[in-house]
């Protein structure tokens, strides 16, 4: 009995010497992006801000530095390096699923997803980081009436690897027309059926935005005619190259954010081949308000507006072929850092509500000249005075692009000329609607007005 009291308390000293450890907690780990805030990393992953301080040891929230790794709490049971991806072309809920390296019932948890309906074009979704061999691919389509066995013979693969890279339950449990999934280093990357005419469709710029300008490429196997719209706004193809398409289109400032239309058509000699259609995501941009403004009432009057607004749109809405521009646009003055008005910024009128919005960047003078370049090579489409818009010349340089320039004093081009990115097309001045000496630059694309410094920042396409 002895033995055994001594033997009980030598255990209880070794216990309250050594206190067993508890189990470490392993978390995800997220790497900052750019343009991330903890406020916005912690409404991705459903915690809170103050959560991510805490678990992490930050002593400075307001700082965070792009590519800082973070522990993410709250998710129990997950754990690696997780990535914030945006839907592309053709992506779905299932294959997304055999994309992300996640059990499909913890992408649905961490995701926070009640059905598949909610994946859409230009969507934000979560999933865990792979090694470059990991990743899973639209592969082949399987054909009307074909087996499993057939597909897999003509694949030269065997049907369980097909059964376990597609979650299918068996040899049974597939359906005409499925895309079947296998490792990216097999394959070819189309989203689309090996003998589709149509092979690849890529958007830029996702999820689109208000304002912003879209490129949308597509490649065929053959000589198609292509159609389309987005956003309720039909796509121009043009040719530019061996079966290769593109197509550019502006999203207008005012446009409701939410989901929107995207499709494609495409059509040979024997009718249509190809259909496509995806909602997409349009997310609102942020535009600043102006100060009040007042001028001639007779300008403010629909009767004059609506009719000068109506002209520029049809001068703005034909798409020419040919692309004139290359590369970056020209600046429009020798400086534009006096920039007085942004583009989509709120306006209003004489004291009315705020309910108009700039539907280009004005620029006031701050060089040594007034000269107004033409911010790319194109054909006049338009010299003319305009009641609002005072003396003006609109730019056609191809591809459903065009620039305008309002409230010059001197025009020095006139309609048909053909002009050089560079060249001097008039004189900065206060003509029309204008309280004082500035360019009001406007480029359009796809018959609607698009923020102008991305066209001078960025090259397009």
């Amino acid at each position: 009995m002895l033995i055994k009291r001594l033997f009980l308390l030598l255990l209880l000293s070794l216990l309250l010497t050594n206190p067993v450890s508890a189990q470490a907690v392993e978390y995800p780990m997220y790497v900052v992006q750019f343009g991330d805030s903890l406020n916005s990393i912690a409404a991705l992953f459903g915690t809170t801000t103050d959560e991510i301080i805490q678990l992490n040891n930050i002593s400075d929230p307001d700082f965070i530095s792009e590519g800082t790794p973070l522990l993410i709490p709250g998710l129990d049971g997950i754990s690696g390096e997780l990535r914030k991806v945006t839907i592309s072309i053709g992506e779905t809920y299932f294959s997304i699923v055999k994309n992300g390296n996640l059990p499909e019932n913890e992408f649905v948890r961490i995701n926070r997803i009640t059905s598949p309906n909610e994946i859409h074009l230009g969507g934000t979704i979560i999933l865990a980081e792979l090694s470059q061999d990991q990743f899973l691919s639209p592969y082949f389509t399987i054909p009307s009436g074909t087996t499993l066995l057939e597909s897999a013979a003509i694949l030269n693969k065997s049907q369980n690897s097909l059964i376990q890279h597609n979650h299918l339950m068996g040899t049974w449990d597939y359906l005409d027309n499925q895309v079947l999934y296998s490792f990216k280093r097999d394959i070819t990357t189309s989203l689309f059926p090996i003998n589709s005419p149509v092979q690849e469709i890529s958007i830029s710029s996702l999820p689109i935005m208000q304002g912003k300008t879209i490129v949308i490429r597509i490649k065929t196997t053959k000589p198609l005619s292509i159609t389309g719209s987005l956003n309720d706004h039909s796509l121009n193809f043009v040719s530019i190259g061996e079966n290769e398409y593109i197509a550019l289109q502006g999203i207008h400032r005012q446009a409701d954010p939410g989901l929107t239309n995207f499709n494609i058509s495409a059509n040979d000699a024997s009718g249509e081949v190809f259909k496509y259609q995806q909602d997409t995501l349009l997310v609102a941009d942020y535009f600043l308000q102006d100060n009040m403004l007042y001028v001639d009432p007779r300008l403010m009057d629909p009767a004059i507006t609506e009719p000068e607004d109506q002209l520029v749109i049809s001068l703005t809405n034909p798409v020419t072929q040919n692309r004139f521009w290359d590369g970056y646009f020209y600046k429009p003055l020798d400086s534009i850092d006096c920039t007085s008005s942004v583009f989509g910024s709120i306006r209003a009128y004489n004291d009315s509500a705020y309910i108009y919005s700039h539907s280009g960047s004005d620029f006031g003078v701050c060089s040594n000249n007034l000269n107004i370049y033409a911010v790319a090579s194109g054909i006049v489409v338009f010299s003319d005075f305009l009641d609002v818009r005072g003396n003006s010349v609109i730019i056609d340089h191809g591809w459903g692009v065009y620039s305008g320039y309002w409230h010059q004093s001197e025009r020095m081009v006139k309609k048909g000329d053909q002009v050089e990115a560079g060249q001097i097309i008039g004189q900065v001045g206060t003509t029309g609607r204008s309280n004082g000496a500035h360019l009001h630059l406007e480029i359009w694309v796809g018959g609607v007005q698009v923020e102008p410094m991305d066209w001078l920042t960025r090259q397009y396409p």
